[in-house]
This record gives C-alpha cells, sequence and structure tokens, in this order.
C-alpha cells in the first residue's frame, strides 16, 4: 500500500537541538507559559467577563496543572501546553502560534531535517483511482499557490503525510514532506506543517465543501480526483475570489478568503458589474472562508436595500499593550506623516491611561455607507458552513440587515464576540506569540454568538454543489 512507503529520512531528534540554538539558552516552557497567563489576564477581555470575577475553580486547577506539566516539557515541545491554556476559553480568536524569524542561513541549515518520500504523482494517481471510495475527505492531490501535494493516509495510525509533488519555492523539492496530520474527530486534523523557509509550526486543518482544504494560513483546492464545485475554485489560487454564471437568473461569486488583496475583488466585481445588475438573483458562497480583512465593502451596493449599514458599539480593556496597539496603528503613522491624530483616538488613548486595568468603551465605529443602491440583483444569497468565522460572520452579520439577503446552509463557527486580533510576543524569544482579540461586543452576553454562530434563514447540510442547485430551486419557486 502507498502509506506504507512513506520514508522518514530527517534526523527528527535533532529538531529541539536546531531550535536550542535559535533561542535564547534561558527559554523554558515554565517561563512562556507564565508570561502567556500574564499577558492573557491583562489583555483579553473575556478573562475580565468570564473568570477575573466570577467562578474560578476550574481555571485555577487547569493553571496548576498546565504549571506542573510545563516544568518537564522542552521549549520546543511546548506549544500543545500553551494551547491547553488558550482552548479554556473557546473563543477562535485567542491562540498561540510559532512564529519565528528564520534567515535565509537558518532556512539552509533546516534544510537537514526536511523528510523525503519516495511517493511521485503516477503512483499517487493510481492510488488514489483504485481506492477512490474508501478515500478520507483530506487524500488526494491538492493544488496551493506554491505547491502541489499529495495527501495520502496511514490506516494503522490514523495520520496523514502530504507530500510535495511540484513547488515553485526554491526550499521545497518533490518528495518532501510538507505536512503531517492526525485526525482527531470528524472533519478536524491536529497538523504539523512545514513553512516555505522550512520551520516547522503546529496547527489544525479541516476540508470545506470537499474542494478545499484549510491548514493554517493555506489554503488548498483537491484537484484530484476532481470533485464538483472545483469547477469554481481558482486552481492557481484557491483563496481568490471567482464569478461564474450558472444560468439566465443565476450569477455565482465564490469568496473563499477574506485575506487576499481587496483590489482583485473590488476589479473583479467592476468586471461583472453589468452582469449583475441585469441577473435577478446573486449567490455569494463564503463557505471555507475563515476570515481575513475587510475586503468586500464595494460588494455591499449589489446587496444592501437601505444606504447605511448599522454598526455596534464596542468596549475595550485598558492596557499597556492595548494602548501600544493603538499608537502603533494611529499615532505613529501620523507622527510619520506629519499629520494629527484623529480626535476619537486621542480620546480613547486618554480613556485608557486614566482608567489602567478597567473596561472602557472603545471608539465610536461610524455608520457603513452605502454609495447607492441597485434594484439588480432582486435577491442575495450566502451560503454558508461552519467555517465561517471573524470576517466572514461580520460580513454576513453587515449583509442580512439587508431584505434581499437570505442565508443558506448551516450555522457559522460563531468567533465574533471578540475581535480583531492582535499578535505580541511571549517572554522569550519572538518564538511563541499570543494572539488575542483587542475588543468586544458592548452587547454581550446579550448579543453573543460564540460557538453559536450565525443561523441560517433555510438550514441544508447538503455539500458543494448540491447547496447551490438547492438555491437555484428555492429562487425558482
Amino acid at each position: 500500500m502507498i502509506y506504507s512507503r512513506i520514508l522518514l529520512v530527517a534526523v527528527t531528534f535533532l529538531f529541539p537541538f536546531f531550535i536550542q540554538h535559535t533561542v535564547a539558552q534561558d527559554c523554558n516552557c515554565a517561563g512562556e507559559l507564565n508570561s502567556l497567563i500574564k499577558k492573557t489576564e491583562t489583555n483579553y477581555a473575556a478573562y475580565y467577563l468570564n473568570v477575573k470575577d466570577g467562578n474560578r475553580t476550574l481555571y485555577d486547577k487547569l493553571v496548576t496543572t498546565l504549571k506542573e506539566k510545563a516544568l518537564h516539557t522542552d521549549f520546543a515541545d511546548c506549544y500543545y501546553v500553551l494551547r491547553s491554556y488558550t482552548d479554556f476559553f473557546k473563543d477562535g480568536h485567542l491562540g498561540v502560534a510559532e512564529i519565528p524569524v528564520i534567515s535565509p542561513a537558518q532556512t539552509d541549515s533546516l534544510s537537514a531535517f526536511v523528510k523525503k518520500s519516495p511517493l511521485a504523482e503516477p503512483e499517487a494517481r493510481k492510488y488514489f483511482t483504485s481506492n477512490r471510495k474508501s478515500l478520507d475527505p483530506a487524500e488526494g492531490i491538492w493544488q496551493h499557490e506554491s505547491y502541489t501535494i499529495a495527501i495520502t493516509k496511514d490506516r494503522q495510525k490514523n495520520t496523514f503525510t502530504g507530500v510535495v509533488l511540484n513547488s515553485t519555492n526554491k526550499n521545497w523539492k518533490a518528495g518532501s514532506i510538507k505536512l503531517v496530520m492526525r485526525k482527531t474527530e470528524e472533519n478536524l486534523y491536529e497538523t504539523e506543517l512545514w513553512r516555505g523557509d522550512l520551520f516547522k509550526q503546529h496547527t489544525v486543518s479541516s476540508v470545506f465543501k470537499k474542494v478545499l482544504l484549510s491548514a493554517g494560513n493555506m489554503q488548498l483546492a483537491k484537484i484530484f480526483p476532481e470533485e464538483p464545485g472545483l469547477e469554481f475554485i481558482n486552481r492557481q489560487n484557491p483563496s481568490l475570489p471567482t464569478f461564474t454564471r450558472l444560468d439566465t437568473d443565476n450569477l455565482l461569486l465564490c469568496m473563499p478568503n477574506f485575506q487576499v488583496d481587496g483590489n482583485y475583488l473590488d476589479s473583479l466585481l467592476k468586471a461583472n458589474a453589468k452582469e449583475i445588475l441585469s441577473t435577478k438573483n446573486l449567490l455569494i458562497d463564503i463557505r471555507g472562508n475563515q476570515g481575513g480583512n475587510f475586503i468586500y465593502g464595494d460588494l455591499f451596493e449589489y446587496i444592501m436595500d437601505t444606504d447605511t449599514i448599522r454598526t455596534s458599539p464596542c468596549r475595550i480593556v485598558s492596557s499597556p499593550d492595548n494602548i501600544s496597539y493603538h499608537e502603533y496603528l494611529f499615532v505613529k503613522p501620523a507622527a510619520r506623516a506629519n499629520k494629527p491624530v484623529p480626535d476619537y483616538i486621542t480620546a480613547l488613548l486618554k480613556r485608557m491611561e486614566e482608567n489602567p486595568g478597567k473596561i472602557v468603551d472603545y471608539y465610536p465605529f461610524p455608520q457603513y455607507p452605502v454609495e447607492k443602491v441597485t434594484p439588480f440583483p432582486v435577491n442575495v444569497a450566502i451560503l454558508t458552513d461552519k467555517a465561517n468565522l471573524s470576517a466572514s460572520e461580520a460580513f454576513l452579520r453587515y449583509s442580512k440587515q439587508s431584505k434581499k439577503v437570505k442565508q443558506f446552509g448551516t450555522n457559522t463557527k460563531g468567533v465574533l464576540d471578540y475581535m480583531n486580533t492582535s499578535a505580541i510576543p511571549l517572554e522569550c524569544a519572538k518564538y511563541y506569540y499570543l494572539y488575542y482579540p483587542v475588543y468586544f461586543d458592548a452587547g454581550l452576553p446579550k448579543t453573543a454568538i460564540n460557538n453559536i454562530g450565525i443561523k441560517p434563514d433555510v438550514y441544508s447540510a447538503s455539500q458543494a454543489n448540491e447547496l447551490i442547485q438547492e438555491v437555484i430551486r428555492y429562487y425558482k419557486k
């Protein structure tokens, strides 16, 4: 069987030795955990709201257990200890990431640790074809903008190995192992992912719409065996939006990722404006979209039936890190440009400085203007799934203010109560980082959707193209 032929030729036990020589000698897991706890308790609003003045029993028990475990855990293996702490809060905007800065010389050194496999594309295609009925959703040949990767399963260990078939990154050669995944529950894979510079990170992976694989910040499209829905994906860069005419009455806009350049989406909308303005139904498929940035402003003129989008007030913890965050975003750029700092930022910083360690009102968000409202499309369908979180949920929440819009599919994931993440290094080496949401919805707990999600108007668990066809039939009624 193909999975029995994977050959690991790296001297893997030397990898911790490499890490020890890229960070300070006194770095240790216990110190990183203490730093993580301190920074979370100082900056993170959910700690203030749900733990600090409430029932601390479970929290204190976890902290005690993890501190003992950290004493016996190497720095290189500290990730899961740290993540066990942030997982307590069940917030997709709170976590730990490994983000070391690697020099070219260090990348050259890491090349000695790259694992290898004899798997080649002809053999992979033969395996996938012969075993198609029993393949796990993660198995197949996957395309990223920089890599083509074959993922196969070792059925004895319930692990998956992603082997590079070809790459435009000079650091990665055919036969190199790019990722290793372990399935822990339905559609959730704990993943070791080697970055473009060869450094290993820990993350999680999931498959959406049968054709999209999200592995950390990587998004890949399954190109073999082909599945319905691939025709609506940009094979060369699966993160990019695509436009497709389905029939006379229906257009499909797929937006799998909001981390792409907003200019690309704007250009796509401009190129298809006449099509949109003459078509009855616009289907917007955001399944698999795990958020990113506010790049969708130009889309609202086709979605909204009013000239204003309502925003909600937020609040923030007054802490040195949160003050520094706003100085970095607003004060320093204003100084470089020799321009005044906006009054609302000056007022916010004053409020925070006068109330250390307290929760204060965030600056008021203005209502978002829609420059023009168009009669077409008449109907806007937004297709959702459990991947949707953060910016994709914000897009959905804004859009559903319009009577044109109906949501089809499943609940979203629910990661929007606490929002707008910042990443700060832990105590040692700028290796492990805490990422946390800076501000939160002032309406909590009444407005909470975390771990609940946004409920669809028309529920359907259908996958891939089946849901698209259901939406078309819905509007034919």
